[in-house]
C-alpha cells in the first residue's frame, strides 16, 4: 500500500535483530500509544508516530527520545571505544578485553556461516578465542550494553 499525503506511519527503532529496543514514554509528542493486552508487557505499545505530508526524509533522533540528538556519540561509538580485539590479523589466538562483561562472542566466516559461539557464564571483562583455519572472520561480541562486529584476519 502507497502511503499517501497526511497518513501516518507507526515506527520503533530497534537494534541487534530486535534484542534491543526503545522504550519511548507514553508522555514524548512525537508518539502513538497502542493498547494491546496481547503485548508481553500487559497493556501494549508505544511506538513513534511519523504524519507523511510529501516525500520525508526521517530526522535523526536520539534513541528513546523525539529530541533531535547533539554530538556525535551513538551507541556504537561507546561500545568501539570499550572494547579491544587483538592481535589482528593474527596467528589463532585472539584476545578480547572489554569495559563491560562479555556475554557470548560469534565467529562467522567470510559466507556468514557460524564457526563458532562461546557462551560466557562466568562475569569477566576479558576473554580469549582460538580460530584454527586461516581466513577472513566476523565476531559478534556480545557485551551487557550491546553488540560490536569486527573483521579478523587469521593468517598462520
Amino acid at each position: 500500500a502507497l502511503i499517501g499525503a497526511g497518513d501516518s506511519i507507526q515506527l520503533k527503532y530497534s537494534a541487534d535483530n530486535w534484542n534491543l529496543q526503545e522504550d519511548l514514554d507514553s508522555s514524548l509528542s512525537c508518539v502513538a500509544v497502542a493498547f494491546d493486552p496481547g503485548a508481553p508487557n500487559g497493556w501494549g505499545y508505544v511506538n513513534r508516530l511519523e504524519v507523511i505530508n510529501s516525500e520525508t526524509v526521517l530526522d535523526v533522533v536520539c534513541w528513546n527520545d523525539c529530541a533531535e540528538c547533539q554530538g556525535t556519540s551513538s551507541i556504537e561509538d561507546d561500545l568501539l571505544n570499550s572494547l579491544m580485539l587483538y592481535p589482528n590479523p593474527s596467528t589463532g589466538l585472539v584476545k578480547i578485553k572489554s569495559k563491560d562483561d562479555i556475554i557470548r562472542c560469534d565467529v562467522y566466516n567470510v559466507l556468514g556461516e557460524l564457526v563458532s559461539t562461546e557462551k560466557i557464564t562466568t562475569s569477566k571483562k576479558e576473554h580469549e578465542i582460538n580460530i584454527v583455519k586461516n581466513g577472513l572472520y566476523f565476531i559478534n561480541i556480545h557485551t551487557e550494553t550491546g553488540v560490536l562486529t569486527n573483521k579478523l584476519t587469521i593468517q598462520k
